[in-house]
């Protein structure tokens, strides 16, 4: 939910920062919204990165640019300020998911947010995966 809205806010920010407050603005907010959206459903990653977000950022708001350079095909003036935003969005996009991940971590270190987990089985390899998973606790798995 918080990256959900870090992402919204960052669009719209990007896209007032260079005046884009127009019909442009729906389109380049939507359809970057929507795509990013779909990484929210995905199966979750223990160890989630930024780094590994860049590939879907950069796809989710080169496509709102790309939708938005169509409905303004008209007014040129708009390309140079719809090609900033996107740029700034990027940035403060990533800026977002940075923050909130090392905020994630911090939690999980504290022993917040953790999940219940189960090792099925004995013996050396269950034990060591156990202590593993107790010493890296920014994995949020709680035996």
């Amino acid at each position: 939910m918080a990256l959900a809205l870090a992402d919204l806010t960052g669009l719209i920010v990007a896209s007032r920062v260079f005046e884009l407050w127009n019909r442009t603005t729906v389109p380049f907010v939507l359809v970057s919204w929507l795509l990013l959206a779909r990484g929210y459903t995905r199966q979750r990653r223990l160890v989630r990165s930024a780094g590994q977000d860049l590939n879907q950022v950069v796809s989710a708001v080169g496509a709102g640019t790309v939708t938005a350079a169509l409905v303004a095909v008209r007014t040129p003036w708009v390309a140079n300020s719809l090609l900033n935003a996107a740029l700034l969005a990027v940035g403060l996009l990533l800026l977002a998911r940075v923050v909130l991940l090392g905020l994630i971590r911090l939690l999980r270190r504290a022993g917040k947010g953790t999940e219940p987990t189960i090792i099925v089985g004995d013996g050396s390899a269950a034990g060591q995966f156990a202590r593993a998973v107790t010493r890296k606790k920014q994995l949020g798995l709680e035996i």
